[in-house]
């Protein structure tokens, strides 16, 4: 078999900013996967900054339309989800569960495993931040 002719395995990072801007830049946690598993699997960033759940969900059958099998998927959501109610980006905590859990489901169909990461956590009273 030739070393060429090998199918490595597929790592998705789906998201939004968070997958994007922390995907393969120096430092970057995207960077750090895709050089842990060099020569192991090939990794696709498909980080979308100012994305949530909705989008993702809508987007996801084009993603995964024009990737290679995945086999693994870390899926980073909720940071623009949890948006202030009337903002763009707000998507409601009972649409943002049902939005994730399509998204994870339609993974599943496609025989990935599912790694669900948490967004970092917000601070909701910016006036305590320290000057």
């Amino acid at each position: 078999m030739s070393l060429f002719n090998h199918k490595y395995p597929g790592i998705l990072l789906l998201g939004d900013s968070h997958t994007e801007e922390g995907g393969f830049f120096e430092g970057g946690w995207g960077l750090r996967v895709a050089q842990h598993f060099t020569r192991m699997a090939d990794v696709f960033n498909r980080g979308f900054c100012g994305y949530n759940a909705r989008f993702v969900k809508h987007a996801l059958p084009d993603i995964l339309a024009n990737l290679p099998g995945i086999d693994v998927a870390v899926v980073t959501l909720g940071s623009n989800d949890s948006a202030f109610p009337g903002e763009m980006l707000h998507v409601p905590i009972t649409e943002f569960k049902e939005s994730l859990i399509s998204i994870t489901k339609e993974l599943l169909n496609h025989n990935s495993k599912v790694v669900l990461v948490t967004p970092p956590p917000i601070l909701d009273d910016v006036s305590t931040l320290a000057t």
